[in-house]
């Protein structure tokens, strides 16, 4: 995933920031999921996304 502008500051220009780039390791069960396991998915996604936090008027820390 690449966050356009919210990475390091320029060495040369602090006013100027690169791209963040951001990896993810997803990993998969490798046996099926109990009742109790796939309940519990359903509600996190029930909840739906959680709001950014706004910490010194940067939003998302």
């Amino acid at each position: 995933m690449r966050k356009k502008d919210e990475g390091m500051p320029s060495i040369t220009n602090n006013n100027q920031r690169g791209d963040l780039y951001i990896t993810f390791d997803v990993e998969f069960p490798r046996t099926e999921l109990s009742e109790e396991q796939k309940r519990m998915i359903s509600d996190l996604l029930k909840q739906g996304a959680v709001k950014p936090k706004i910490y010194n008027g940067l939003q998302g820390y």
